[in-house]
């Protein structure tokens, strides 16, 4: 979300999509998609996806008009088998032919191990937020990372450590 206001800051068009429940949204997400629904000039810029049938039709006619997709599925806190409609939504990303930046650690990577047990997020790039995270690093992530960088995000290092 704050991706998605700060691109469109720049005058660079963004389309959002959300996995889940709009409700459901916690803490720092839920702040940030407020801000981002209060500041967007376009109404449509953020939807919901619902699995539903028209959901993959205007999610493959978004990508087919995208110049980059932006992975932000998941996080550093994902563990296990990816369920509907994560798996399917990382193989249509990487099916697209469009280059995929992904936020973090890709989707699907596991991120103690970068191993992948199911589908993975192949990205262009990944930004990894603060510190490098050491799977990112191993040979067995290489694949999916493409181009790895680290965001500084305002986070002392030396606190993450203590």
């Amino acid at each position: 979300f704050v991706m998605a206001r700060r691109l469109q800051l720049l005058g660079i068009s963004t389309e959002v999509v959300a996995l889940g429940d709009p409700n459901k949204y916690q803490n720092d997400a839920a702040i940030q998609l407020n801000i981002l629904r209060a500041s967007n000039q376009s109404p449509n810029s953020v939807w919901f996806f619902d699995s539903g049938e028209e959901a993959w039709d205007r999610l493959k006619e978004g990508m087919e008009c995208a110049d980059w997709l932006v992975d932000a599925l998941l996080g550093t806190g994902s563990h296990g088998a990816l369920r509907s409609p994560y798996d399917q939504m990382i193989a249509k990303m990487n099916d697209s032919g469009k280059p995929i930046f992904a936020v973090d650690i890709p989707s699907g990577l596991d991120p103690e191990k970068g191993t992948a047990s199911g589908p993975v997020i192949r990205a262009r790039a990944t930004c990894t937020l603060a510190v490098m995270k050491t799977a990112l690093l191993e040979e067995s992530a290489k694949e999916f990372t493409g181009i790895l960088n680290v965001g500084d995000i305002g986070i002392s290092v030396e606190h993450l450590f203590d």
